[in-house]
């Protein structure tokens, strides 16, 4: 597997896109960054579909490594970018709600990446027994995005699915955190405005 053009290729494609995705936030407003980030991302593993399934795998540690390890970061990006449309469309606009808004955000981002990690370990350590099997659990039929998955019950979830959940929760994470800052400046900045013009 060392001498892999499909895994050369891919980590190549995967970087490439994190170079377009930090372009486009510099570029555009929130909502249409959002947007064309999901876009790009999508597309761009819609073509490593295509382009994996006129792959034949050199061999099955090729293949292994990745459905475990590569798939899961495309699958993670499209995921998070998501996971933000869903955040930025239902964020309220009173600033007081805001806050609370991204805290139950947080709360729930957390318990997720603690769901999300206990079943990837589940497995890693139980069904991993043999690399048939971690095969057969790839080439099941993947969930589609943005689906509210039952919380305790992953038997219809691939590994690639719930490791690529847990990579967009963990990037969704810091995501919530700087909004919860920024919540919070806005707020203290709000407070002093209002404290100075009660004075004037």
């Amino acid at each position: 597997m060392k001498n892999s053009a499909l895994i050369a290729e891919t980590r190549q494609i995967y970087n490439s896109i994190e170079q377009q995705i930090e372009k486009i936030s510099l570029e555009a407003e929130e909502g249409k960054r959002i947007e064309q980030s999901f876009c790009l991302a999508m597309r761009t593993w819609l073509e490593m579909e295509v382009l994996v399934s006129d792959h034949r795998f050199l061999d099955q540690e090729e293949e292994i490594y990745f459905y475990k390890n590569l798939k899961p970061q495309f699958l993670g990006l499209i995921e998070y970018f998501t996971l933000l449309y869903k955040s930025v469309l239902f964020q309220p606009e009173d600033r007081m709600k805001t806050g609370l808004y991204w805290e139950h955000e947080l709360k729930s981002c957390r318990e997720l990446i603690s769901i999300y990690n206990t079943n990837c370990r589940f497995y890693e350590q139980h069904l991993f027994g043999t690399d048939l099997c971690h095969l057969e659990q790839n080439n099941r039929q993947s969930l589609l995005f943005g689906l509210n998955v039952d919380r305790l019950n992953f038997t219809d979830a691939s590994y690639s699915y719930l490791r690529g959940r847990l990579i967009a929760m963990k990037r969704y994470q810091k995501y919530i955190q700087i909004k919860l800052y920024e919540n919070t400046v806005l707020l203290k900045d709000l407070l002093v405005f209002d404290h100075h013009s009660l004075a004037n």
